[in-house]
C-alpha cells in the first residue's frame, strides 16, 4: 500500500500503526492490518549524516522496530545517537517550574546553567567542553525524567549569582575574587515528543540487567545535579527515547 503524506504524520492509513516518515513525507505502509506486514525502510541523508539503511521483509511490527532500533549503526548527529563521537555526554538536572526545557528553547542565545552548590558537580561541569552535549532532566516533578538535549556553548566561568545576595543560591562565602562556583552556557538543541521517565530508566535497568544502565550515575548518584554519561549509556538511552516515539 503506497500513499504520499505530509511530513510528520504518525499514523498508518492502512492499519493506524505508528510509522516514522523520510523527510520527504512518503512512506510504505503495511499491506494489512495484521501485525506482520511487508515494509521498505529508507533512512536518507542529511547535512550531518550520510547513512542510509534499506530493505524489505515480513516481520512483526513490533520485534521489526526494536531490530532496527538496536542493530542499526550509530547516527552522528547533533543531538541523536553518537556512539563515535569525540564529544563528551552529560546530563543536566533542573526543576521545570525554576527553567524548563521549553524555557531553554525560548533562549536564542543560550542559557548559563548556574545555581550549582555541590562540589563534585561544580567539577563535572568544570570538565565540559565546546560542543559537549547534555540530557535536558526535569527534576523534582512527576514524572521526573529526560526531556530532551541541550549542547554547550560556553566552558567553565564564574558563577556570579552566588555573590548575589538576593539569589536563592547565594554564597556569602564567595567573593568577587574568588567565585568558590562555576556556571557553563548551554542552548537547546531539541526536545523529545514524549518525557523518558526515571521509572522506565529504572525498569529497562532492572528488566534487561544491563550493566550499560545500572552503572549510570543517575540511577547510582541520585542527588547529584550534574553527572557524567558514557557513550554506551548515551546510545542506550536514546534506544528508550526512539522505541517510544517510533512504537
Amino acid at each position: 500500500y503506497n500513499s504520499s503524506v505530509s511530513a510528520g504524520t504518525r499514523r498508518c492509513p492502512a492499519c493506524d500503526s505508528s510509522i516514522a516518515t523520510c523527510t520527504t513525507g512518503s512512506f510504505m505502509t503495511p499491506l494489512s492490518r495484521s501485525r506482520s506486514c511487508i515494509v521498505l525502510f529508507t533512512f536518507v541523508s542529511s547535512s550531518r549524516s550520510t547513512s542510509f539503511v534499506g530493505f524489505s521483509y515480513t516481520v512483526d511490527r513490533n520485534i521489526l522496530w526494536k531490530s532496527i532500533i538496536r542493530h542499526s549503526s550509530s547516527i552522528d548527529m547533533v543531538g541523536t545517537k553518537s556512539s563515535n563521537s569525540a564529544t563528551q555526554k552529560f546530563l543536566l538536572k533542573s526543576e521545570p517550574q525554576e527553567f524548563s526545557i521549553a524555557d531553554l528553547k525560548k533562549c536564542h542565545h543560550g542559557e548559563d546553567w548556574t545555581g550549582v552548590r555541590n562540589y563534585e558537580a561544580r567539577n563535572i561541569l568544570k570538565e565540559m567542553k565546546i560542543g559537549d552535549e547534555c540530557f535536558f532532566y526535569h527534576s523534582s516533578c512527576k514524572p521526573a525524567g529526560i526531556v530532551g538535549v541541550c549542547r554547550v556553548i560556553e566552558e567553565a566561568k564564574a558563577d556570579l549569582t552566588a555573590l548575589d545576595p538576593k539569589d536563592e543560591c547565594y554564597d556569602p562565602k564567595s567573593a568577587r575574587d574568588k567565585v568558590r562556583w562555576c556556571s557553563v552556557k548551554v542552548e537547546f538543541v531539541r526536545e523529545f515528543k514524549e518525557i523518558l521517565s526515571l521509572q522506565e530508566i529504572k525498569n529497562a535497568a532492572k528488566e534487561n540487567e544491563n550493566p550499560i544502565l545500572t552503572e549510570m550515575a543517575l540511577l547510582k548518584r541520585s542527588r547529584l545535579s550534574v553527572s557524567k554519561v558514557t557513550n554506551e549509556q548515551w546510545d542506550y538511552i536514546f534506544d528508550l527515547i526512539n522505541e517510544k516515539e517510533l512504537l
